[in-house]
């Protein structure tokens, strides 16, 4: 042969023709024996004798064609189904391993033993007559009666008592508060174990805890004289290693292993008999990407107990059987429950589906309580239907008083646009990460019942917000032909005409006006802020009488979870999510108290730039200013002397009149003021000049959500410094100052400090919700949609009557106590009330005969 010439391959040999023809036969079979049934799959006949053929055209040796064919005679032509098909599998597996071993092909695997199914007796029924006549004797009567009821899967309100465990089982688990299949199913691991790389089996691998993969080679279960369980597996990858645990379950039924599976399991190597290295304390993991994932519980001595009836109870629970509707199942892209519920407790790792399923359950079964609870006040409410006009509103933005909406804004507003067309009342709750952002879509409601000739009531949280809310909103109803008022205090004899005349579309009151009952022309929707004691408000506006008008609240700071359900549990909610300035760290720094000249040289630079500036001074818990205008004065002649010559400086005062305070605002949008000092609240700006800085006097005593708002207002284009009044000793106060610095939403910022908030006065005192896998400050969204599911399945059966929702309630029942503690018990759903038509008698004429 010449060099570089390609060798030829030499035919393979008879003999490994045959081992070649007979591996798909090696690998059908424990197939089959791994499925576990008494009767065959149809077809399943049909394939082995295919293979079989295969086999015995290729063998040419005797022995080979007596074994093969003895094989043969087992599975006849006709496919009849036998019923002892787990014996003629584990027939057939050891003849071809005796080929194997006689033939001198490599032994793949062990061979199978046939499975011995015992199968139940069903006792025969006893007559009514002999068990009349028969008298229980005393072992009877003192013996407790078996259980009556096997989970079998179904039902996850079922109490764990009614599932045949052992007692030494359910002891520990009910000192933990687990007494349903719910609670046991539900329990979220306290920790994931990631180990990294996973080794492979036989090969080198450090001492201490490993994870290792590979295939099972065999499987050994040994009992000791003491009655202790010891079971003993062989890895098979590049050598073999021996896996020993003490327990026959861990995460998953170990018993239904068989040769030639692929694991990866978690444990402790050691050498044992010499240099051989054994794994002990295995469990098995879940891997991905190279790493191997174990759960652990947490709950110390009962954890491998809690292992123990997972691993009796999950072959048992059905991926099908779900307790919500299956049309709100897939109109929501979610995960069956009894998938996720596997997938938390078997994968290890928890994946994004099924950790969201869990959390959309609790939403949904605590939302559904609290339906129960208080929101069939409103059913069969008689309300005030809109006609619905866009002329207006077409022309402000023609004329730029208004800017038009982002995505989210304006989809929640067609949302709005729809109940107001209906003629029952609206009760909705509009959440957005800026204020500004609400009132965008508070206004133009508001603008579309004024032009269907009905009044709308603003109801600010105080004084001070209620000036300057009528200042931003005045200018706008004005140029679109509607009056506008402003009532401080109680409503004078004048207002009072005017409102009942109908001359007034638009009244911005203080929340004591909604104790005093006022007379309306046609009151068509009350925008409720609220900004301490949340729900508070609300009460108010749904004690007005009837007709009642349309109610839409605005929080002044984005709320957690938890609130929605405290305050707002019967609204809906529109969810705007796009914040209304750019993402991205903003450009700040925190002055200290030495270094106040520094912060004013830092203004006064930016006036000499050509920017403007605004410097902020706390307010009154009312929204008052803290300083009289004099005062106020004399702070702006003093700034005016450090910033360069020529800068025009401004002061905006609660106390100076509405047109005042308009032009003011007018000429620092439009540059003809350069520094703004501001003693009232000025954060209801829709639109700053473009890198404006703000300066805050006694940052430190300004309310968190205010800080917020300002922030809110130059983000992303323009600067913000905080100077404090004092140093600040508390460490975390100083990191609620260090994230202000940076551009994450209003809503983080709530989870990140709520020790910070509530001292702010919101919803003190009340039982917060207990969710194990919904995140109270991220999962918003899963929160709206497991509402608005709520509420559309309350009004298709408001009492949830129908026989197919009766699980359901048991579910929600069940569950209720979890989540609220110490709440009292879920109370029954009520029947709303059928109203009936009244029937009219037809009158008869004076002079009619009978």
């Amino acid at each position: 042969m010449r060099p570089g010439q390609p060798r030829k391959k030499s035919a393979p040999s008879r003999l490994a023709q045959l081992d070649q023809a007979l591996a798909p036969l090696r690998r059908y079979i424990p197939y089959l024996q791994k499925a576990g049934d008494d009767v065959l799959p149809p077809g399943s006949e049909a394939n082995v004798r295919r293979l079989l053929s295969h086999a015995r055209e290729v063998a040419d040796e005797p022995l080979a064609e007596e074994v093969l064919g003895e094989i043969a005679g087992m599975w006849p032509e006709a496919d009849d189904g036998a019923s002892d098909a787990d014996t003629r599998l584990a027939t057939s597996w050891q003849l071809l391993h005796r080929l194997d071993a006689v033939l001198g092909m490599p032994v793949r695997r062990p061979p199978l033993r046939p499975v011995q199914r015992v199968r139940p007796v069903v006792p025969k029924p006893v007559p009514v007559k002999q068990q009349a006549s028969k008298l229980p004797t005393e072992a009877e009567l003192v013996s407790p009666p078996p259980p009556k009821v096997i989970w079998e899967g179904r039902r996850l309100d079922l109490a764990l008592t009614d599932i045949r465990l052992p007692y030494d089982w359910l002891e520990p688990l009910e000192a933990r508060g687990m007494s349903t299949m719910w609670d046991l199913l539900s329990y979220r691991a306290a920790e994931e174990e990631i180990l990294a790389p996973v080794h492979g089996a036989g090969r080198g691998f450090p001492p201490g805890r490993v994870a290792v993969g590979g295939r099972v080679r065999r499987r050994v279960t040994r009992l000791a004289p003491d009655g202790t369980t010891t079971a003993e597996i062989v890895l098979f990858g590049a050598g073999p290693l021996r896996v020993v645990w003490h327990r026959p379950f861990t995460h998953e039924d170990l018993a239904g292993l068989i040769p030639g599976d692929k694991v990866v399991v978690c444990g402790t190597s050691s050498p044992m008999e010499g240099e051989e290295l054994v794994l002990h304390d295995a469990q098995l993991a879940f891997s991905t990407a190279g790493r191997a994932h174990v759960l652990h519980y947490g709950l110390e001595e009962a954890e491998q107990t809690y292992l123990d009836v997972l691993a009796a109870v999950l072959p048992e629970l059905q991926s099908s059987d779900d307790v919500l509707p299956t049309a709100l199942v897939q109109r929501q892209g979610l995960m069956s429950q009894g998938e996720a519920l596997r997938v938390v407790h078997t994968e290890g790792s928890i994946r994004a589906a099924a950790r969201e399923r869990m959390a959309f359950d609790e939403l949904f079964a605590a939302q559904l309580g609290r339906s129960f609870m208080g929101m069939q006040q409103s059913t069969g409410e008689r309300g005030v239907s809109h006609a619905i006009s866009h002329k207006q509103i077409g022309q402000l933005h023609q004329s730029e008083a208004l800017s038009y909406l982002r995505d989210d804004a304006q989809l929640a507003f067609e949302d709005i646009k729809r109940d107001l067309y209906k003629p029952q009342p609206m009760f909705r709750v509009l959440v957005a990460p800026s204020e500004t952002q609400q009132m965008q879509v508070a206004i133009r409601a508001a603008l579309m019942v004024a032009e269907a000739r009905s009044q709308v009531l603003l109801v600010a949280p105080d004084r001070g917000t209620a000036r300057a809310l009528y200042a931003h909103w005045e200018p706008i109803f004005t140029e679109a032909g509607h009056a506008s008022m402003l009532l401080e205090d109680v409503a004078e004899r004048q207002q009072r005409e005017a409102l009942r005349k109908g001359d007034v579309a638009l009244a911005v009151a203080i929340p004591s006006f909604l104790q005093k009952p006022q007379e309306w022309r046609r009151l068509g929707l009350v925008i409720v802020q609220e900004a301490e004691n949340y729900g508070a408000n609300l009460s108010k506006a749904r004690a007005l009488r009837t007709p009642k008008p349309d109610v839409l609240v605005i929080p002044t700071t984005t709320l957690p979870v938890q609130r929605m359900f405290d305050a707002y549990a019967s609204l809906d909610i529109s969810l705007l999510t796009s914040p209304v300035r750019p993402r991205g760290a903003a450009r700040s720094r925190t002055f200290l108290p030495e270094e106040r000249a520094e912060a004013y040289n830092a203004v006064s630079e930016a006036v000499a730039r050509g920017v403007p500036a605004v410097v902020a001074f706390p307010t009154t818990r009312e929204g008052l200013d803290l300083v009289d205008l004099e005062q106020a004065e004399a702070w702006a002649r003093a700034i005016a002397r450090k910033v360069p010559e020529g800068a025009r400086v401004a002061v905006l005062h609660s106390s100076l009149p509405v047109p005042e305070i308009q032009r003011i605002l007018n000429d620092f949008s439009e540059r003809r003021v350069d520094v703004l000092v501001s003693s009232a609240k000025v954060e209801f700006l829709a639109e700053v000049p473009k890198g404006t800085v703000l300066l805050v006097e006694q940052a430190d005593r300004m309310p968190p959500r205010r800080l917020l708002e300002l922030r809110g207002m130059v983000l992303g284009r323009g600067t913000m410094h905080m100077l404090l009044s004092e140093a600040l000793e508390d460490e975390q106060r100083k990191a609620f100052f260090r994230d202000l610095h940076t551009g994450i939403e209003e809503s983080q910022m709530v989870q990140r400090h709520p020790h910070y908030f509530e001292a702010d006065g919101q919803l003190t005192g009340r039982e917060q919700p207990g969710f194990r896998w919904a995140n109270l400050g991220t999962d918003m969204a899963l929160l709206v949609a497991a509402r608005k599911a709520v509420h559309e399945l309350l009004r298709s059966d408001p009492g949830l009557q129908d026989p197919k929702h009766a699980r359901l309630v048991r579910w929600s029942r069940a569950v209720w106590p979890r989540i609220y503690s110490s709440s009292n018990p879920l109370p029954r759903p009520r029947k709303a009330p059928v109203k009936r038509r009244r029937r009219r008698r037809r009158k008869r004429s004076v002079g009619s005969k009978s």
